[in-house]
């Protein structure tokens, strides 16, 4: 039965079906039964999550437990080390993953190598607009890097700068001297 949502009142609520609505014993306010049904449901779906989560782990701590990684956890735990990326493990292994794709492609016959260069075309083909689109990209960004280049080049080489701007001409240096 779904309680009084008032803070101060926490009393059951009963059913108006004609009207659908819910009114409170004690405090005599109106609520909506969807509003309520809804609330009701929102925190019911939670309490079954939180149930769902610790059955959940109860469940997978009982497998680690039979299986003995518990122990291997708590060894990778107290010794950290920190996982291998992909570029770090392809430049420490670089020579035998390079020779095991050339033996692979050795021993493939020509009809999958033909396979091989259908699946090729048709990806490049479906893909043909990305890649221009990208490839134009690309171009764009590297005309306005050249053109930003260009720009703070020729900005450094300015003949005017504000601090000529602030100093005497020297025209009037020479007609001051002239004058005193």
């Amino acid at each position: 039965m779904s309680k009084c949502p008032n803070p101060d009142c926490s009393y059951e609520l009963v059913l108006l079906e004609k009207r659908q609505r819910y009114k409170c014993a004690r405090c005599g306010k109106l609520f909506s039964q969807k509003k309520i049904e809804l609330k009701e449901f929102i925190e019911n779906n939670k309490k079954e999550r939180e149930r769902s989560r610790k059955q959940h782990k109860k469940e997978t701590h009982q497998n680690f437990r039979a299986k003995g990684i518990i122990p291997k956890l708590i060894e990778e735990l107290n010794n950290p080390q920190p996982p291998k990326t992909k570029e770090q493990y392809y430049e420490e292994n670089k020579d035998k993953i390079i020779q095991q794709k050339r033996e692979y492609r050795k021993n493939l016959s020509g009809q999958q190598k033909k396979e091989q260069n259908e699946k090729r075309k048709a990806r490049r083909y479906a893909n043909i607009e990305a890649t221009r689109l990208i490839t134009r990209i690309n171009y764009w960004r590297q005309q306005q890097k050249s053109l930003t280049l260009q720009y703070y080049e020729n900005k450094l080489y300015t003949p005017y700068s504000v601090g000529l701007h602030d100093s005497l001409p020297t025209f009037q240096l020479s007609y001051l001297l002239t004058v005193q």
